[in-house]
């Protein structure tokens, strides 16, 4: 049996940049698989803050940017 290759996976982060790079902090889930899974993803973020907030705590980032297609708060 193949793998699931979802479309879209909407995801709820804390906070994020306008870029993608999202924190998120607490339990997870399977929020990173289906973060990589995904052909596209929709980040909804509580606060959207500057690429050096994100930067300043590199190990809540929860997955690469480039996947992320929208940002929205």
């Amino acid at each position: 049996m193949a793998a699931l290759k979802p479309d879209v996976a909407i995801l709820h982060v804390q906070r994020s940049d306008d870029e993608g790079n999202a924190h998120i902090w607490g339990n997870i889930g399977i929020m990173e698989e289906a973060l990589l899974a995904a052909r596209r993803v929709i980040l909804v973020a509580e606060e959207i803050v500057s690429r050096e907030v994100i930067c300043s705590d590199p190990n809540r980032v929860i997955g690469p940017a480039f996947k992320v297609c929208a940002v929205v708060q």
